[in-house]
């Protein structure tokens, strides 16, 4: 028994006087490292590396040692004296290579540090917080050590990185301050990581260049851009550009078929988002535009194969997209779904529309999905379901609206096989229209009374461009529009009789209209846009119209109205809209 108790007694002396060194394995086993004490010295193992991962003595001043358990030290471990109050000096030997993150972060009494060249690799807040630091971004715009840019000065906005220089792994992570950035040509590595701009809510500006692959993952999530050019051959990665809501406009090409890793939701979540021009390539990935509620503007080019599933779900203002037949796969909710409500009901959006060609992929995924398909070439009589309140429209066919409202690049634009789509707007003018406009019609009132001010004005446009308006027309077109609740004759004792007063120029025109009172529509013609006036005029029913009847009220009505659209295509059918 006394022989057994030597022996554990001595076994226990041997051992504290070895390293205490523990085999962990993660539960997964992706990595295997080992972990030890020697003398006030933390260590780590790992694949052939021996990593300080902490200091429990009392010295003020310490020097990394550059060995320890019998192997070289090659590395400084994350966190390693993180918050150590007491260090005011430390000394990094020859052979250290790696500083990790945040692994001096928090020492506010460290004001002096050696690092030897041998460290090529440094995380950016591995010294945050520290006096040797703070003092250092004072001094410098650019905190640069063993040629890697570990820190920027705290007055930085318009940075210009040199050449020739590395960064540190972290740096700009949450950056708040800077504005723009210009990255030489030599950096486009710099692009690949993830990470490396997120949350750098001021940056509104960096040169992207040409070639650079795909951009690293969240790479500027969560930053300031107002407008996005990638030029050829740099592609958006997964969530690139996620969460940026100041961002308007995209213009950029989609990587090649089957390429490079996944691009999901590259730019999800962009609030701001209200068009999107894709330049070339074939493949959009899941999700990538998904949840941008103010995207109305899609260009999608002839290059483009494949759009992924979700791309632009719950995208509640993009009411109509062209396909072109190159695409040959459309995933599931690719566009037109929002979301689905408490009952699991799946919610569309209302009147959506895909223009395509007959017999491809556009339209299967429109029947398939319940969504109207027009082809190119043929006449689009849709209303407009974003804003149809007063369900306008045009009634005219194609060889109408061909001669009397298109120019003659839009003809040819026709003719060439492009969508063209010529539509109205009827909007509420009460608030804006001039005071000389005002005049005009309430002088001439006479016996009747004003309703409501309207801006009714005529737009055209090729496929996705900019409409252009069109303010005279080679001859009157036919409108329509419902008339607001408001402003109708509900008294049955009274018969009412509508009017428009048109000011375009400086004159004054009234147009007859004809009323239908079965949907309450208002149907005229006109060959001028721009400020009108929707009058009335009362009677006792049966009476003789004596044209003597005294305006007593104004109304006015707080509505907005929008057109429906009309599309032109090279298969010319006579259609009313």
């Amino acid at each position: 028994m006394k022989k057994k108790l030597m022996f554990l007694l001595l076994l226990l002396a041997c051992v504290t006087m070895l390293p205490l060194t523990v085999q962990k394995a993660q539960a997964d086993d992706y990595y295997v490292y080992e972990e030890g004490v020697e003398g006030d010295w933390k260590f780590r193992k790992q694949d052939g590396h021996v990593y300080i991962s902490g200091y429990t003595g009392p010295d003020t001043e310490i020097v990394i040692p550059d060995k320890i358990a019998g192997d070289n030290v090659t590395s400084i471990d994350y966190e390693a004296f993180e918050d150590n109050k007491q260090i005011t000096k430390v000394s990094i030997p020859d052979g250290i290579e790696y500083i990790g993150t945040e692994a001096f972060k928090g020492c506010s009494s460290l004001h002096s540090v050696e690092i030897p060249e041998s460290v090529n690799d440094i995380y950016s807040n591995a010294f945050e917080g520290t006096p040797w630091l703070d003092k250092l971004k004072e001094e410098n715009n650019l905190v640069i050590i063993n040629n890697i840019l570990i820190s920027i000065g705290n007055d930085v906005e318009d940075l210009s990185i040199p050449e020739g220089i590395t960064l540190a792994w972290g740096l700009f992570e949450g950056e708040k301050n800077i504005t723009s950035i210009y990255v030489p040509d030599s950096m486009k590595n710099l692009f690949g990581e993830w990470w490396r701009f997120s949350g750098c809510e001021s940056l509104k500006t960096i040169n992207f260049p040409e070639g650079a692959g795909q951009l690293g993952q969240c790479a500027f999530d969560r930053c300031g851009f107002e407008e996005i050019v990638l030029p050829s051959g740099t592609f958006a990665g997964n969530m690139t550009f996620a969460h940026c809501e100041r961002l308007k406009k995209v213009t950029m090409p989609l990587k090649p078929l089957n390429t490079y890793t996944a691009a999901w939701e590259a730019f999800e979540n962009c609030t701001s988002l209200e068009e999107v021009v894709i330049t070339a390539g074939e493949q959009m990935d899941e999700a990538f535009f998904a949840d941008c509620p103010k995207l109305t503007k899609v260009v999608i080019p002839d290059t483009v194969k494949y759009i992924g599933a979700q791309a632009f779900d719950n995208c509640e203002s993009l009411k109509s997209i062209i396909i072109p037949s190159s695409v040959t796969e459309i995933g599931s909710r690719a566009f037109g779904h929002l979301y689905e409500d408490e009952d699991g009901n799946e919610v569309k959006v209302p009147g959506f529309t895909i223009y395509g060609t007959k017999g491809t992929e556009a339209e299967r995924y429109a029947k398939e999905n319940g969504f109207r398909f027009v082809e190119a070439g043929t006449l689009d009589d849709a209303t407009d379901a974003s804003a149809n309140v007063g369900n306008g429209s045009l009634s005219e066919n194609v060889d109408d609206l061909n001669d009397k409202v298109l120019n003659d690049e839009e003809r040819k634009a026709l003719k060439d096989g492009n969508v063209v789509t010529v539509y109205i707007t009827i909007n509420d003018a009460d608030s804006t229209v001039s005071t000389e406009d005002k005049s005009m019609v309430e002088d001439g009132l006479k016996n009747s009374v004003l309703g409501m001010y309207l801006n009714i004005n005529l737009f055209s446009k090729v496929g996705n461009n900019e409409a252009r308006q069109v303010t005279d027309t080679n001859g009157a077109v036919k409108i329509k529009f419902t008339v607001p609740d408001n402003l109708l004759n509900k008294d049955k004792s009274i018969e009412r009789t509508y009017q428009i007063v048109r000011i375009h120029n400086g004159k004054r025109t009234v147009i007859d209209v004809t009323f239908n009172n079965k949907d309450n529509t208002i149907s005229f013609e006109s060959d001028k846009f721009s400020t009108y006036a929707l009058v009335y005029t009362d009677k006792k029913a049966g009476a003789p119209d004596t044209g003597d009847v005294n305006v007593l009220t104004v109304l006015a009505a707080l509505l907005a109205f929008s057109a429906g659209t009309v599309t032109l295509g090279l298969i010319k059918k006579k259609v009313m809209a």
